[in-house]
């Protein structure tokens, strides 16, 4: 089934996809920012910046039920690849594919950007957990050359006395 005459309905949503598109080029923005904090541990920036990514979703939000109410016009649970080869006009139907793609490639570097990110956190924390059990004399550092096992609790700074 071919689609006629509604130019102007794709013109519309080809219109959403580049909202959405210059909303993703901002979330990967503040993603490489957000990494950038993460590696340099300044919470007050990052938590300011989750502030901002907040607001930036809240975008996203209202751009994809835009998007996803404008698709529905044309069938139920139809993909925007699907839309575009049912499209008559072939300017559209390249215009419509071209934006998917572009979509489609941001959205993969920001799932990359967010797992570097995730990582790093999860690599932080680690870090983090592992000095406070050394500082704490909590974390057993092995056993000495008599096989009498030895801790940072006997030699931890915490434990002196002054």
């Amino acid at each position: 089934m071919l689609v006629k005459n509604n130019n102007e309905s794709i013109d519309v949503l080809i219109n959403i996809l580049k909202d959405e598109y210059d909303v993703y080029l901002e979330e990967y923005s503040l993603l490489e920012k957000k990494i950038d904090l993460i590696k340099e541990k300044k919470v007050n920036e990052l938590n300011g910046l989750i502030k901002d990514e907040q607001k930036i979703l809240k975008k996203i939000v209202d751009l994809e039920q835009k998007r996803l109410s404008l698709v529905k016009t044309f069938g139920e649970n139809i993909s925007l690849k699907d839309l575009a080869y049912m499209l008559e006009d072939e300017v559209l139907r390249q215009n419509l594919l071209a934006f998917r793609d572009k979509l489609l490639n941001i959205l993969e570097d920001i799932r990359v950007k967010n797992e570097l990110s995730s990582q790093l956190i999860d690599v932080s924390s680690k870090m983090l957990d592992t000095l406070l059990k050394e500082v704490s004399g909590e974390k057993e550092i092995g056993y000495d050359k008599f096989s009498q096992k030895s801790s940072m609790v006997n030699n931890n700074l915490l434990n002196t006395r002054g």
